[in-house]
């Protein structure tokens, strides 16, 4: 019978490619896992940003209904998403030059989806003398109720707030 002899230094080798293998397949699939929570992180980002973006927008219409015809004393009631909401007087800041300024902020507007608004109406008049209406809205992803009013919620990681403002001049 004939022995068979082994060279010592030829074995293992399957055991070393499998465990590089498993390595490489195992970074790579812990990259695509990586890539894939951060795109869906900022799919998540853009989709709140949007909601508080169209907040804004609604909050700015339902202004613009409210300013048309105003006089530059008036304090308007804005008729949004089926609600009366009553102003109440602020102080804003005005575009640098403008002078008799006279606000009004309304409080959250609320929107459908848990969205609001937040609108501030400045009657001024600019250096020129030419009268201004200013609409600022700030618009926000979600909103909450606290002691009967409805504020945007701050405590909230996912809360975004968007801002549009509209000027018009010659107006009254």
């Amino acid at each position: 019978m004939k022995k068979i002899s082994l060279q010592k230094y030829s074995r293992g080798y399957t055991l070393l490619f499998a465990v590089i293998t498993a390595t490489v397949v195992l970074g790579v699939a812990a990259f695509i896992l990586g890539i894939s929570r951060k795109q869906s992180i900022l799919a998540s980002v853009a989709r709140e940003s949007t909601y508080a973006i169209y907040a804004a927008d609604s909050g700015i219409e339902c202004a613009v209904a409210a300013s048309s015809g105003m006089s530059s004393s008036s304090q308007p009631d804005i008729l949004c998403n089926g609600q009366v909401v009553s102003a109440g007087t602020t102080t804003a800041l005005p575009l640098p030059g403008a002078t008799q300024v006279q606000s009004w902020a309304y409080s959250a507007i609320s929107l459908t989806g848990g969205q609001c608004a937040i609108v501030i109406l400045t009657t001024a008049r600019n250096s020129r003398g030419d009268p201004e209406i200013i609409l600022d809205s700030r618009g926000y992803n979600v909103c909450k109720t606290s002691g009967g009013i409805l504020v945007p919620d701050s405590a909230g990681s996912r809360t975004v707030e968007r801002a549009q403002r509209v000027i018009y001049t010659g107006f009254w």
